[in-house]
């Protein structure tokens, strides 16, 4: 088993992770972040158990950093510290990866013709990574691994929104320009497959 990267010293100054994140919420929270973990066994518990749902759902210090600093200008004095699946939720949002397998799965084959509907754009781009045409034909028990380490990553990341669904140019008769982009289409799907 892979040993979990929250409990060891990273980067040059070796500060350990899980420590790093307990003082951040500390500073944030301050009185009532203490007072919720009073003595030296809590705040061990704390750490073990931070570290292994965070390791567990494949959350990365860097990408807490971002909740962090946005809950440092928006915590209130009434505000409560977040339990640590909150935490884990505001990092990486709940999701239910088969469903949006299953969504990929189907809006694929839908790019190419314009008429495809996401959910959110990280499904779609997940797809993109995943390879549309290979999505088109995949079953969840096989790719459920790569699936979601894909899907994760950008749920992670700020993610750019779907492009337009433009649908091709149909050819009319009598368009010729139609007819010259569909030409030239065709030309260099068979250059490439000459390649």
């Amino acid at each position: 088993m892979a040993r979990n990267p929250w409990l060891r010293p990273a980067g040059a100054d070796g500060l350990i992770p899980v420590r790093v994140l307990w003082e951040r919420l500390a500073v944030i929270y301050g009185a009532k972040w203490r007072a919720q973990h009073p003595d030296e066994h809590a705040q061990k518990v704390w750490h073990q158990s931070a570290a292994d749902l965070l390791y567990a759902r494949g959350i990365q210090y860097r990408m807490v950093k971002p909740v962090l600093d946005k809950l440092l200008v928006s915590v209130r004095a009434d505000s409560v510290p977040p339990s640590l699946a909150e935490l884990a939720d505001m990092v990486l949002p709940a999701i239910d990866f088969a469903a949006a397998f299953d969504e990929a799965r189907l809006q694929a084959p839908l790019v190419i013709l314009g008429g495809a509907v996401w959910s959110q754009p990280a499904i779609y781009w997940a797809a993109r990574d995943f390879g549309l045409n290979r999505i088109a034909a995949a079953r969840w028990g096989r790719s459920k691994g790569d699936w979601v380490r894909l899907l994760s990553k950008r749920l992670a990341s700020n993610c750019p929104a779907v492009p337009a669904n433009v649908p091709p140019p149909e050819y009319k008769r009598g368009n010729a320009t139609v007819a010259a982009a569909s030409v030239a289409q065709l030309k260099e799907m068979l250059a490439a497959k000459a390649a």
